[in-house]
């Protein structure tokens, strides 16, 4: 190393992207977040020249988004505080429309038992919808379902 350089150790890194079918890597946006973090560390007086890269680490893990499906036990001590519904749904996939129904028509006694909702789970449009229904469909479910109160 000539005379009157030193090196250091610096480390950079970006925020998490969302890669998909839709939307790609835009690797120049990588580049310009890198490059601004840069900017910023030479802007306090450093002086420094980045000259290379040694080590480029690139994490990638598979994304899944948040869903509901059918019914999961309450832990004890959390049923202890009788703040909320659980609506037993073992034979389905539409604890969504059950959480819907139980808040329109609360059942009088033991909420969390199915059978309070079921004579009402044809006023409810949910033609078009998948079960479990991902959270992306909510907004098609409340198009579907806007009521007059």
């Amino acid at each position: 190393m000539p005379e009157g350089q030193q090196r250091i150790l610096r480390y950079f890194a970006t925020p998490i992207y969302d890669v998909d079918d839709t939307q790609d890597l835009d690797l120049q946006q990588v580049a310009d977040h890198l490059s601004k973090q840069l900017d910023d560390f030479n802007r306090h007086g450093s002086g420094f020249v980045l000259d290379r890269i040694t080590k480029l680490t690139l994490c990638i893990v598979q994304y899944r988004p948040l869903h509901g499906s059918s019914y999961i036990a309450t832990p004890p001590w959390l049923a202890k505080k009788q703040s909320f519904v659980n609506i037993k749904n073992t034979s389905d996939s539409k604890c969504f429309i059950w959480s819907v129904l139980a808040a329109l028509h609360p059942g009088a006694h033991d909420p969390n038992r199915l059978s309070n909702y079921k004579p009402h789970e044809d006023t409810l449009n949910t033609s078009c919808l998948t079960f479990p229904m991902p959270v992306k469909d909510i907004p098609k479910f409340e198009k579907q379902n806007i009521y007059q109160r």
